[in-house]
C-alpha cells in the first residue's frame, strides 16, 4: 500500500480564478460537474518504515501539485493551474527541440573566411 501526501493541495483548493477567466469557466460548466486531474511530483519518500493505518502498512510518498486541471463532461478543459516550477514532458521536448534548433542555427551562422573560399571559374 502507498499513501500519497499532497503538500500544497490546500493552497489550490482556495485559489481564485482570475476575473477575466470567470465568463469562460461559467460557460463551460453548464451542469457544474467536473473531473479534476492532478499531476503530482514526488518530493520525498520514506523507504525505511511504513506508516500503519487500519492495521495495514503504507509507504509514504510526499508530493507537490505540478498541475491541476478541471474538465467538463464534454471533455473540454475548463481551467488549469500549472506550478511555475513544473515543465511537462511535452514542454521539455519542445525546450530540447529549441536548443537543437539554436545549435544548428549557430552552426549555420558561422562566417566563412573569404580566403578559404574556392575561387569560381569565370
Amino acid at each position: 500500500h502507498f499513501a500519497v501526501i499532497v503538500d500544497d493541495l490546500d493552497e489550490l483548493r482556495t485559489a481564485e480564478i482570475r476575473p477575466k477567466e470567470v465568463p469562460y469557466v461559467n460557460s463551460q460548466l453548464t451542469n457544474r460537474e467536473v473531473t479534476v486531474v492532478l499531476r503530482l511530483a514526488p518530493v520525498s519518500a520514506d523507504i525505511n518504515t511504513p506508516y500503519m493505518m487500519e492495521d495495514a502498512p503504507y509507504w509514504l510518498l510526499g508530493t507537490k501539485v505540478a498541475s491541476l486541471s478541471l474538465w467538463n463532461r464534454e471533455g473540454n478543459i475548463v481551467y488549469e493551474h500549472i506550478a511555475p516550477w513544473y515543465f511537462s514532458p511535452a514542454t521539455e521536448d519542445i525546450s530540447k527541440l529549441k536548443t537543437k534548433q539554436e545549435e544548428i542555427q549557430d552552426l549555420l551562422d558561422i562566417e566563412i573566411d573569404p580566403i578559404l573560399m574556392p575561387i569560381e571559374n569565370p
